[in-house]
Parts: C-alpha cells; structure tokens; sequence
C-alpha cells in the first residue's frame, strides 16, 4: 500500500495520446488542476460496469488528500457498512465528516426481500449536504450491476451543479451477448440499429468495440454535453485488468473521438475495494 491507498489500481488518462499507467485516479484527472479552493467539487458518475467501485477509491483518494467526501445517490445504491448517516441530519452528516472524513447520505430501504439500498434523500437536503464537504461523489445512475447501459428518458439524475461527469462502461461486456451484459435492451437496439442496421430481433448478437463506442457516445456523451454544458465530461472504460482490455479501451476511445477519457482496471484488488 502506498502513501495513495493502495498499488494495484491501474488509471490511464487518454488525450493526445494513452499515458503510462498511474496508481492515482485523482492524479490522471488532474482533478486538483479543476477543484477551487473553498468550493465542493462534485462528480456524478453514470453508466455501469464499477461505477461504485471508482466512487470508493476516488472516496479514499480524497481523504487521503485531507478533504471531507460525500457519497450521495440520486437513485439507488447498495447499503454501506461504513460511514453510514441513515437519517436526513445535516448535523449528523457534518459529525460523521469531522470524525471520518468520508460520509455516505441516503435513505435506507429494503426494495426486495434481502436487497438493502439506499436512496436520495432529495434535492433541499442534497444542497444543504454539499456544503459541509469538499469533494461530492454521485451516484447518478442504475444498471442492475451490468457493464454496460443505455440511459432511459428520466436518466441518469445529475444534480445540475455538476463539475464532473463519469461515464462508466466496464470492458468485461466484450464478446457477451448484449442481453446478458446491457441494461435498457431497447434503447440499445434503436440505437445500434440506426448505426449498423443491427436486427432488433436479433437476440444473439454479442458486444464488439464498435457498439460499444456507438452506445457510449449516442447514449452519454452527446447528449449530457447537451443537458450540461458547464461541465467537464469523461468516457470511463473500466474493468482493464489486463493489456488486451487496456488495448481495447484505448480503440474504443480512438473510434469515439472524444478529446479525452479515463481506462481503469484491478479497482477490486485494491483495499478502498471494501471501503463501505
């Protein structure tokens, strides 16, 4: 373990060109280059395939840097074991950041018999939250722990004061038929329909680089540059384990044409992994 929490995460920040691994999500972000002092720094994460698992280590990250990190959902998420606030208590929330540093807000409820989540608390608590922190991390988005989705009309929920937005695809969907790794089939097939003039009733056709650059642009990209102009907006393949997934990441960037991007891998090796 190093002095940022941990070795094994690997993050490359794609520009101009993929750069050398670096055991730091902050630092391929460059997330200190954007943050103003005094301010929250806020980031929603969308998409599927890790989307909490990069909230966990950009949670540890942060404190590690001394900051006060709030974990809110706007939707659902699983129920934390750590640095809980089960109650919408701004004082309470502000205690648990003082004594913790990390503290994870929402409204605890059992959806199904044995599945514990938490959701948002709503928009007047979430206002009065973000400013007892320094660094808000969202879940903005639900994809039944798939690796890849396609957003329905009402999704993701992204606070508006959003600096950051991570779009977050996992590279373990590669080769799976799309029913088996895609969340909102549907909207995936229009999609790809009007760009490969793929069948929709087509129900064995597996996931290539090709659409899954397609979903990540025509199903995030575009349209949240659209909805959230002010804010900075990431593809974030992750689930890059190992060299050829990396590879694969760094193609599918490339087909995007998005100026900028984020591929990560062996976030499970990690201990911020078990975090909450």
């Amino acid at each position: 373990m190093g002095e940022d929490g941990g070795q094994n995460v690997e993050a490359y920040y794609y520009g101009a060109c993929l750069t050398q691994a670096v055991h730091s999500i902050f630092k391929a972000l460059e997330i200190e280059k954007y943050r103003l002092s005094g301010c929250p720094f806020v980031i929603s994460f969308t998409g599927g395939g890790g989307k909490t698992s990069l909230i966990r280590r950009m949670a540890w990250e942060g404190r590690e840097l001394g900051l006060k990190v709030l974990v809110i959902p706007t939707t659902h998420m699983a129920l934390p074991e750590h640095f809980f606030v089960p109650e919408p208590s701004v004082g309470a929330l502000e205690q648990t950041l003082k004594d913790s540093g990390i503290a994870v807000a929402g409204n605890p409820e059992e959806r199904k018999p044995g599945e514990k989540k938490i959701s948002f608390w709503g928009w007047e608590f979430y206002q009065q939250a973000r400013e007892k922190a320094d660094l808000v991390l969202v879940e903005a988005d639900g994809a039944k722990r798939l690796p890849v989705k396609v957003p329905g009309p009402a999704e993701p929920v992204i606070p508006g004061d959003t600096d950051l937005i991570l779009c977050v695809y996992g590279l373990k969907a590669l080769g799976q038929k799309g029913e088996k790794c895609c969340f909102r089939m549907e909207q995936a097939k229009t999609l790809l329909g009007e760009s490969f003039s793929l069948d929709k009733e087509d129900r064995e056709w597996a996931m290539e680089e090709k659409y899954m650059a397609c979903l990540m642009k025509q199903g995030y990209l575009s349209p949240l540059k659209q909805s959230f102009p002010q804010a900075r907006i990431l593809p974030v393949f992750n689930q890059a384990d190992i060299g050829e997934l990396v590879l694969a990441g760094k193609r599918i960037l490339e087909q995007i044409g998005h100026t900028e991007g984020l591929i990560t891998g062996n976030l499970w090796k990690e201990p911020s992994f078990e975090l909450f």
